[in-house]
């Protein structure tokens, strides 16, 4: 007989009620010097368990753990006690695969959860089951008639959960439920449990949406989507919010610029006005929808408005930090935007730079002048168009055709901008310009002129 001490583990369990839902399995009285293991549950349906690989598909994992409570019967005792616990079919079930660990007890332990890690099924649909039973070959034998087997059901099956229903997850936040949606979400967001995530209170009788979770999932739906292409079409369908009142967090997409000539700075505003006149959009059809609508003049113009609102925005910068006396080489790329020759008249109100209009008195005005004669938006627009055709858009700087700047330690208050080619770079400006403008047409001499200088 094993050496026992004078703890009792085993307190008198309660009867059971006799309209009780569950049958209660009693344990029979037992001699005191009876040592056993059992599985720690009180009704008979707490022997089951039921396990949906389809509720674990966060990295799809091969194994999930299923804990099972076990206990020991009769006095503790201060030696390592091991448990057998082995496994059988289940009639008219396929046989689970499990691995079962080694159990034992250490000294005056009493009851633990052991790890039974159950494989995934092969295939979907089909339910298999495992009865794990404790064959008494331990140090411990069974300790309770009815409580020495614990069966384990398996199967990978979907079906659209409870929770994602409703017109408003549905039709604008995640479209309809499918199997490959649900997997996508959980490895998205890590969670196999995300929907409950969804809703700021659930109860038996309603469930209350929480829309700033939604917008927020959908959003980041959209940017790990369209992050970067990858060459593969996208095959979820989930719809793309375009009211303003959401404020979706939307980054931008790799083929906001692919498919245009007008290089506009993305922002939400701009990306949901265009998004509108292709609702309804999802996740399925927007690339496609910025391809092939490129073409369409409402499409078109409405991307060549937001192209000039950005660079009217540049050159107002820049007029900005000149008045503020930084170097161009300071500032050119803060806010840069690439022009576009061709069609240089969408340009239009642009402001007058800096140095030329000379708010401040400096007598820039008229150095300028020197070279390019009085100012008119068309003038300066031709400039533009013939510094652009000479060198290029693609390092194009308006400002860098009057390269001046503050200096306080002048008379004048100005000096010349040695960051953006100085005095010798107006120079070749005004060649450039010049040349040009002495082969144009007649139409264009009419608009306007520029002096006459032996440089």
């Amino acid at each position: 007989m094993m050496k026992m001490n004078n703890k009792y583990v085993l307190g008198l369990l309660s009867i059971a009620l006799i309209f009780s839902a569950c049958e209660k399995i009693e344990p029979e009285f037992f001699d005191k010097d009876y040592n056993g293991a059992y599985f720690n549950y009180e009704n008979s349906g707490d022997f089951k368990h039921e396990l949906n690989f389809g509720d674990h598909t966060n990295g799809m994992p091969e194994e999930v753990i299923v804990p099972v409570k076990v206990k020991l019967l009769g006095y503790l005792s201060n030696e390592v006690r091991s448990v057998s616990i082995k496994t059988k079919s289940v009639e008219d079930y396929g046989l689970a695969e499990v691995i079962v660990p080694e159990v034992a007890f250490a000294g005056n332990e009493y009851e633990k959860d052991i790890e039974i890690r159950v494989k995934r099924p092969q295939t979907e649909n089909d339910t298999t089951a495992v009865c794990l039973y404790m064959d008494g070959s331990g140090d411990l034998g069974t300790g309770i008639k009815g409580k020495d087997e614990y069966i384990i059901y398996v199967t990978e099956s979907y079906e659209k959960p409870e929770l994602w229903s409703g017109t408003t997850l549905e039709n604008e936040y995640l479209g309809q439920w499918s199997k490959e949606k649900q997997i996508y979400l959980t490895n998205l967001t890590g969670d196999n449990e995300f929907l409950k995530k969804l809703y700021s209170k659930i109860t038996a009788d309603y469930k209350v949406v929480d829309y700033e979770a939604l917008t927020k999932l959908n959003s980041q739906i959209f940017n790990d989507l369209f992050a970067e292409e990858t060459g593969e079409p996208v095959t979820v369908n989930f719809p793309i919010i375009i009211n303003d009142y959401d404020n979706p967090e939307y980054n931008e997409p790799y083929f906001w610029n692919t498919y245009s000539e007008h290089q506009c700075n993305f922002n939400i505003e701009r990306f949901l006005k265009i998004n509108k006149l292709g609702s309804p959009l999802n996740t399925t059809n927007i690339e496609a929808f910025y391809q092939t609508e490129k073409d369409v003049k409402k499409f078109r113009d409405e991307k060549r408005n937001f192209h000039v609102e950005d660079v009217i925005d540049m050159l107002t910068k820049y007029n900005s930090y000149a008045a503020a006396g930084l170097p161009l080489a300071e500032y050119k790329d803060s806010c840069w935007v690439q022009m576009i020759t061709k069609n240089i008249n969408y340009y239009k109100n642009i402001p007058q730079p800096y140095w030329w209009e000379d708010p401040d008195n400096l007598g820039t005005s008229g150095v300028v002048e020197q070279y390019f004669g009085e100012y008119s938006e068309i003038k300066y627009q031709y400039m533009m168009r013939c510094i652009m055709e000479e060198e290029g858009t693609e390092y194009f700087v308006a400002s860098k055709m009057f390269p001046l700047i503050r200096d306080l330690d002048s008379a004048n208050g100005w000096g010349w901008d040695q960051s953006a080619g100085g005095e010798e770079h107006i120079k070749e400006c005004y060649k450039i310009i010049k040349t040009k403008y002495d082969g144009a047409t007649s139409a264009i001499k009419k608009q306007f002129s520029f002096p006459e200088l032996d440089i």
